[in-house]
């Protein structure tokens, strides 16, 4: 994740390298982590400190502020577009059973795929 590196963040980085792998395997936040298990005015930090102000791709695109209602619907709608869109890169193919009938003359292939395709 791409963060001002302000002290807090360089303290994570050069003094706490092991605790980032650490939670990170765990699937937290060092930045949550701390929020959960220390005082900041203890520590004399401001929230600025440690919020990890997020730069560069990860915040690139948002320009504006909007409902969740409209980004999801947005999303979804994005999704469905592509998804139509790219329906001709999706081509069936036979399962085993019939591509061994394809390529065999056996009975007991023929049998068997029958029962489970639509090549008859």
């Amino acid at each position: 994740m791409r963060v001002i590196k302000n002290d807090y963040i360089l303290d994570w980085e050069n003094n706490r390298q092991a605790e980032i792998v650490s939670l990170t395997s765990k699937g937290t936040i060092p930045v949550y982590h701390d929020a959960e298990t220390k005082d900041t005015d203890e520590l004399g930090l401001t929230m600025e400190d440690v919020a990890p102000l997020l730069m560069g791709q990860a915040c690139g695109p948002t320009n504006n502020i909007e409902p969740a209602k409209k980004i999801v619907h947005d999303m979804v709608n994005l999704a469905i577009a592509t998804l139509r869109a790219n329906t001709h890169l999706v081509q069936p193919t036979p399962s085993f059973c019939c591509q061994a009938r394809l390529q065999s003359t056996l009975v007991e292939s023929s049998l068997f795929c029958s029962a489970r395709c639509d090549l008859d």
